[in-house]
């Protein structure tokens, strides 16, 4: 399917190519990506006037030097002079799945869609029930067999969440209907299992420590469960336990004599005396190692996400209250190589995935659409976005278990994002707030003055009255938060305490999360009740980052460039020319130039460095932000709700 694609782009040979692609074929990270390696700059705007203004941005267009307009419309319905100019397109799904029910391909995501393609084909048209079948099967590895019992359940509910891309609603009521009248299954809530990780990760806990319990005579008679997953039985069950804590789902079990259970039971327990984080972070690094030892050049953004998410959480061990020794020599090298290779991925698929459009977003910009999505189908829905300013995807490994432990009631669901490049705070929350690149607010892009003013304007677009928009800083050292009106139906709220933990330490990471440690007993519980409140309102209430911060050690201070730098940041420097930015990059060795990737201003050049260094004072630690690692540029998006009694 994506050589098929391609075929419709040969290199150096159209300046302009018009595409009409009504089932976003070409909203795939992959398939951009390789139109940037083929030298096409990559045009999607639905706003005509936008349209306009990136198209001329881009001009002189030449075969070397291509350009592609990509419009869900009919072709007919652009600029003429654009239609007349350009070699002309045409895509359809039909094309490529044509014995398939069409809204049931439509519905799915590209990842998905490119591994439907790469099954044979039916050998005949297929009604909606065989198409659904037919995807559930090769799309998501669906085999009805299996999922008959519960260890096969577990084990496909395991991979299928590992990959965070979820059913598409066709397909997930078909798939709850088909399984949950299967008598194996009807204890299981298999709809919550399937929609909410954290309760697939709770269940199969509560099952694992029941077994241990009662295997080794410790299960007390008022804590016992019903047991639904026979581990003691089910050789399925017993080889999936290794699976299950390689990726988290289950922690070892704390038991006298490990020895007791059986061979295949042991990587779920540990001795008393044994500490689970020894055992944690050599599975983290051994995992690290294995992936960042493959081909990453055509990695994708959810496999990124999975990186991440085992480095904040090796992080937290290494520099937490009470660290784990897990050898500086290992834990060097495996930040070394992703770094590197993170960059590369960077470079190549960052600008690709800023274009693309919901339901996933990717950068910050798109966090406002995903609001506005909320209030689709509920025009009287309230919404609120909660930035904590700076809070890294480190930072949120600390603070979630504490917001779960002390708020059973609510539902966090956390994805990641892309930050914009530069991670400073004027770029990157600006981004944020107002559901546009930087080059959409470029008189603004030096200071956070317009704030408030775009969080308006971006609300007053989607059909909002200003006395139905609320913003506002918050005071986390006041006994409690303001609520707005009743009558606002767009909430933001900021609050940069967690940036000043960042820029206030002088001692590292290790300084910055004990410091966070302090904050989650002294400040934060202000904002938690806010947020209790909003939900209580009934308030969709969204936390996210504009950025994330990294531990970096000074390689000296550039000296004074006057009016050839715009900015002066520890991790980014910004200019307005790119020789200028140049010039600053042949004198500092180990920085690269962030710029022209379609996001930021034609006019605006980063210099930001490849490594862990940073413009301060030589041999200093600093915890500040605006470079390129994975520690800054990826960050949580959380949706808070509250849990409904099942």
């Amino acid at each position: 399917m994506r050589d098929q694609l391609l075929r419709h782009f040969p290199p150096r040979t159209h300046a302009l190519t018009a595409v009409s692609d009504p089932d976003d074929l070409l909203g795939d990270e992959g398939i951009l990506g390789d139109l940037a390696d083929r030298g096409f700059a990559v045009i999607a705007e639905e706003d005509p006037v936008r349209l306009r203004v990136r198209v001329e941005s881009v001009r002189p267009w030449a075969p070397g030097r291509a350009v592609v307009i990509i419009t869900r419309d009919d072709l007919r319905t652009m600029p003429f002079d654009l239609w007349q100019q350009a070699h002309r397109v045409a895509l359809s799904l039909h094309d490529f799945f044509p014995r398939l029910s069409y809204p049931i391909v439509r519905s799915l995501s590209s990842p998905q869609r490119l591994r439907l393609a790469e099954a044979p084909p039916p050998i005949a048209r297929l009604g909606e029930t065989a198409s659904r079948d037919f995807v559930l099967r090769h799309a998501f590895d669906v085999d009805p067999e299996a999922l008959r019992e519960p260890a096969g359940l577990v084990a496909w509910l395991n991979r299928y969440h590992a990959r965070r891309e979820p059913l598409p609603d066709l397909l997930r009521d078909a798939f709850v209907a088909r399984f949950r009248s299967e008598p194996a299954l009807a204890d299981i809530n298999l709809a919550g299992l399937l929609d909410d990780f954290q309760m697939f990760a709770r269940f199969v806990r509560d099952q694992w420590t029941g077994y241990v319990r009662r295997s080794t005579g410790q299960e007390i008679e008022e804590r016992k469960v019903s047991y639904l997953l026979d581990f003691e039985q089910d050789t399925t069950l017993q080889d999936e336990v290794v699976g299950l804590v390689r990726t988290g789902i289950l922690t070892p079990v704390e038991i006298a004599a490990p020895e007791v259970l059986p061979v295949w039971a042991r990587p779920g327990v540990q001795a008393e005396t044994d500490d689970s984080r020894d055992q944690r972070v050599g599975i983290l690094l051994k995992a690290l190692r294995e992936r960042l030892g493959e081909e990453t050049d055509a990695w994708r953004w959810d496999e990124w996400q999975d990186i991440a998410k085992r480095w904040a959480e090796l992080a937290v061990l290494r520099f937490d209250a009470s660290p784990v020794n897990m050898g500086e020599d290992q834990f060097t090298r495996v930040q070394e190589g992703m770094d590197r290779r993170f960059l590369a991925w960077l470079r190549r698929r960052y600008t690709a995935l800023g274009g693309q459009k919901l339901p996933r977003p990717h950068h910050v910009h798109h966090v406002p659409y995903l609001l506005a999505r909320e209030r689709l189908n509920a025009p009287d829905r309230r919404v609120a976005l909660v930035v904590i300013d700076g809070m890294s995807l480190v930072d949120w490994q600390v603070i979630a278990p504490e917001w779960h432990r002390k708020h059973p009631q609510w539902k966090l669901n956390d994805r990641l994002l892309l930050a914009q490049v530069p991670t400073i705070t004027a770029v990157s929350r600006q981004a944020l707030v107002s559901g546009r690149r930087p080059n959409q607010f470029a008189e603004s892009i030096t200071n956070n003055a317009r704030e408030a003013r775009l969080w308006t304007q971006f609300w007053t677009g989607e059909g909002l009255d200003t006395t139905a928009i609320g913003s506002g800083r918050v005071d986390l050292d006041s006994a409690e938060i303001a609520l707005p009106d009743r009558r606002v139906r767009a909430l933001y709220w900021v609050t940069s305490t967690v940036d000043e933990i960042i820029h206030g330490a002088t001692l590292g990471t290790r300084d910055v999360l004990a410091s966070l440690r302090l904050w989650l007993n002294q400040r934060s519980p202000v904002l938690e009740a806010g947020i209790q409140s909003l939900l209580d309102q009934g308030c969709t209430v969204v936390v996210a980052s504009d950025h994330g911060h990294v531990e970096a050690r000074g390689i000296g201070i550039p000296p004074s460039e006057g009016m050839a730098v715009e900015t002066k940041g520890k991790r980014a420097r910004t200019y307005r020319d790119r020789s200028f930015a140049e010039r600053a990059r042949d004198a500092a060795p180990g920085t690269v130039i962030w710029g022209d990737d379609g996001l930021l201003p034609e006019d605006l050049w980063a210099l930001v460095p490849e490594t862990r260094t940073a413009f301060a004072s030589a041999g200093d630690t600093v915890v500040t932000h605006g470079g390129v690692t994975i520690d800054e540029v990826v960050v949580p998006l959380i949706t808070i709700t509250m849990e409904t009694a099942s």
